[in-house]
């Protein structure tokens, strides 16, 4: 059964990216605030150590790696379009103190600045500014992010029906795509009926595959070959992949999208947008359902999306995911490898966001591995027994921001009563930086909010979250030093070491407003919490009233 109808962007009716105009029923609330014109505090000499940039559509990840470097010296950042008087802040970057062995010999990222600028303009070309305190060093660049408009060399237009894969060899080159699509006012349907492995097999680079109906594929409803890059999967309509092991339950991580399982993908700007991924045909196990091929009750089954080590630049937005009580999937979107160094899921410069996900026994978001400025966000969460797996984040930064989790639940007899919202699972060596900025968690879950899982809640900042349960909103029973939660709405109690976590959290009950959708649903105007989220650069600069809200959206 369909939980909920598609919207995207749920809160873009409040917010806008940063340096856009507003729409004019915004401009005329007297009470709307938008902090610009952020001035360094002197202009610094110039760095001899340059920026280095990475984009997707909303977002830049920045890099730094000045000789004068160190945990005490706070790298400011300041941004504007092109072209404009105004600057706006940024949050400062994180730096990495660690030395390479104790990040896998990863030379690259050892004693380096690292950060996202979020919400942009896709399109559009910032000028960026880092500021190094106490060595007054500035360093400059420009960074342009993507743009929606794909360029098109050549459409190839499938018949309305076929039962074979679609083979595609064909591709383009950064000048312009090949586009696999139907003809105008009609549908291109790929059923191949559980005979063939996939619906879509991509072998080539630069290449769209658009508006499809695909179905019935016995392993992937579309695989992607290893090392392809430039790959657009938009607006089509995935159903009834995956096989069925011999024990009844499904293959784990046959995915309507997905490459060979393989340790090394080299897959590289990956879109995977506005698609409908649905109805399986096998079933995952639950927790409390053993298998016996796996000697374990771990869930193990189909996933919508599911890639090992990515190079990067995967974006997924604005997807539904959803099924029913008969086919359930593992984690709905995920990959490997979980503690590693130099891969997870889903890779460095990577962006989840806008999308819908429910009927997942284990993840429904498993962002793992590196997570080497991975942004997640604006997501909207249901019946999944974690919403936000991170085991463990060895990198970083990872940003969670801006999503709505509902029901979360371990198997059907502990439905909607178990789950946990954020899983850290850390290690101490695995200490790449955390920041989890105004989630939202409807319902009260038994296990609880943001949780070390048995393990280490490591490096994570949290703040301006609705966090629920009745014991468990937070634990965090080893202490990491660099973990630091407060300014939290507290509806429950939490278990921790440290005595400093959510000292100045609101603990109450907060009142949503009803009449608002699920993936909307803000806080009333007289509830806990409205008004009472603590400002943080970039991720809450526009809001409404005396300040911004705690919690998902801003109302």
């Amino acid at each position: 059964m369909r939980l909920f109808g598609i919207i995207f962007c749920f809160f873009s009716q409040v917010f806008c990216p940063a340096g856009e105009a507003r729409s004019q029923t915004t401009e005329k609330q007297s009470a709307f605030h938008d902090n610009t014109n952020y001035e360094f505090p002197s202009k610094g000499t110039k760095s001899a150590t340059p920026l280095t940039t990475v984009s997707t559509f909303q977002n830049i990840s920045i890099y730094w790696k000045p000789a004068e470097g160190a945990a005490d010296r706070e790298a400011l950042v300041r941004y504007r379009i092109r072209g404009n008087k105004n600057w706006n802040q940024a949050q400062s970057l994180w730096f990495d103190e660690r030395d390479v062995d104790s990040i896998g010999n990863n030379f690259a990222r050892s004693k380096e600045y690292r950060g996202s600028i979020v919400m942009l303009r896709s399109g559009t070309t910032y000028e960026i500014e880092v500021f190094l305190k106490g060595a007054n060093k500035i360093a400059k660049t420009f960074a342009s992010t993507w743009s929606e408009k794909f360029p098109v060399a050549k459409t190839i237009l499938l018949p309305a029906h076929s039962n074979k894969t679609l083979v595609i060899t064909e591709g383009g080159n950064a000048k312009g795509y090949v586009v696999y699509t139907s003809a105008a006012a009609r549908t291109a349907t790929i059923d191949v009926n559980n005979e063939q492995d996939y619906d879509v097999d991509i072998r080539a680079p630069y290449v769209i595959v658009r508006g499809l109906v695909l179905k019935g594929a016995r392993m992937h409803g579309i695989r992607i070959a290893p090392n392809t890059t430039d790959v657009v999967i938009e607006k089509n309509d995935v159903s009834g992949w995956g096989r069925i092991a011999a024990d009844g339950w499904g293959v784990d991580r046959d995915a309507a999208v997905s490459s060979d399982n393989v340790e090394q993908t080299g897959l590289r700007r990956i879109i995977i947008q506005y698609n409908k991924m649905h109805h399986p045909r096998s079933n995952a196990n639950n927790w409390k359902q053993f298998r016996s091929k796996f000697n374990s009750s771990h869930p193990a089954g189909p996933q919508s999306v599911s890639f090992n080590a990515t190079l990067g630049q995967l974006v997924i937005r604005g997807n539904e995911v959803y099924s029913d009580s008969a086919h359930y999937f593992n984690d709905c979107i995920g990959g490997g490898e979980n503690f590693s160094f130099t891969s997870g899921f889903p890779g460095p410069d990577s962006d989840i966001n806008d999308n819908q996900f429910s009927n997942g026994w284990d993840d429904a978001i498993e962002s793992e591995g590196m997570n080497q400025n991975v942004r997640v966000y604006n997501n909207f969460i249901d019946l999944s027994y974690v919403a936000h797996g991170v085991s463990a984040t060895s990198i970083g930064p990872l940003y969670v921001f801006r999503n709505i989790t509902n029901r979360l639940q371990l198997s059907p007899q502990d439905s909607y009563h178990s789950g946990y919202w954020f899983k850290s699972q850390g290690r101490y060596a695995f200490g790449g930086r955390v920041y989890v900025y105004h989630n939202t968690m409807l319902t009260a879950q038994e296990e609880g909010g943001i949780s070390d899982v048995s393990a280490v809640l490591a490096n994570t900042i949290s703040r301006n979250n609705i966090l629920r349960s009745p014991n468990r909103a937070l634990i965090d029973r080893v202490g990491d030093i660099r973990t630091s939660c407060d300014y939290d709405l507290i509806d429950g109690a939490i278990i921790s070491i440290n005595k400093q976590h959510e000292r100045h959290a609101i603990f109450a009950v907060p009142q949503f407003d009803s009449l608002s959708p699920l993936i909307r649903r803000g806080l009333l105007p007289h509830s806990p919490g409205k008004d009472a989220a603590i400002r943080i650069p970039n991720f809450n600069d526009r809001y409404f009233g005396n300040g911004p809200d705690v919690g998902a959206i801003e109302k």
